[in-house]
């Protein structure tokens, strides 16, 4: 992120969305990539981003068409990087993220690989 933590893309739910639509047009807008999401999974968690605030993000897996056309929004996204597991987990910033993530590997082991 711009602010100078590393997280996963999250945003804002338009109106009459799904949490699945937000997904994939949330990492279009900030990667410019399109992905096909594993729609088995997902993980929601709650987090206050600042005083006052609290918001339940929703997290699925995704698997990216293209990484040739990955673009960062240069409004919110410093970089992106895809990274194993246990470097993403030393690098993210918060707990909730990690959570994620130990989640959707978890899950992924189970399911995808043979």
């Amino acid at each position: 992120m711009k602010l100078g933590h590393i997280s996963l893309p999250k945003g804002h739910k338009e109106e009459n969305e799904t949490p699945f639509q937000t997904a994939l047009r949330e990492i279009k807008e900030e990667t410019n990539s399109s992905v096909k999401i594993d729609t088995n999974f997902s993980y929601t968690f709650s987090y206050c981003p600042c005083e006052g605030i609290l918001k339940d993000v929703t997290f699925f897996i995704g698997f990216v068409d293209d990484i040739r056309n990955i673009i960062p929004q240069k409004e919110e996204v410093g970089e992106i990087e895809f990274l194993d597991y246990k470097k993403a987990l030393n690098v993210l910033s918060y707990d909730g993220d990690k959570k994620v993530i130990e989640r959707a590997y978890d899950y992924y082991k189970k399911y995808h690989e043979k």
